[in-house]
């Protein structure tokens, strides 16, 4: 059954292509009858002054178009300059780096965890704060010593 399909296909393919050759074909035949019928009371002479005639104007207009373009004043921006190539920024990179930073805790996330420390410090310390220091660690038991044991972390880095 596959078979079957993929030989329609090609012979559609094949149609496809046929019909097409045909056309052009078919067009290009019309036109060189048209350009024949337009010349044919042209005389040998007459034929090969027109053709010098038909290079001379095409040689010409592509001569212009290469010499303006090579020599004519322009405008600093107008031309094209060579320039550097730019290299994307993670084409020698993995991938890996993201995975395993360098710094597990930055000076960032340090000056958060010191300014926490200093916000729960003085919390402990007020009267009207010790209420609202006691829910946060009944809420999170285990929260002051995540942060002790970030700034070891921190220290274990920076040696």
């Amino acid at each position: 059954m596959k078979k079957e399909n993929g030989e329609s296909a090609n012979r559609f393919a094949g149609g496809i292509t046929t019909g097409i050759n045909k056309y052009v074909t078919d067009r290009q035949t019309k036109l060189a009858g048209f350009l024949n019928r337009k010349t044919q009371g042209l005389s040998t002479s007459g034929k090969k002054a027109f053709l010098f005639a038909v290079c001379l104007l095409f040689g010409g207009m592509s001569l212009h178009l290469i010499v303006t373009t090579l020599w004519r004043p322009s405008k600093p921006d107008a031309s094209l300059k060579p320039s550097a190539i730019s290299v994307p920024e993670h084409l020698n990179k993995t991938g890996e780096e993201t995975l395993y930073p360098r710094e597990l805790v930055t000076e960032q996330d340090m000056e958060e965890v010191r300014t926490f420390k200093r916000y729960m410090d003085s919390l402990r310390h007020s009267t009207n704060g010790k209420a609202l220091y006691d829910s946060i660690l009944t809420a999170r038991p285990g929260l002051l010593d995540t942060v002790s044991m970030l700034e070891e972390l921190y220290l274990l880095q920076k040696k």
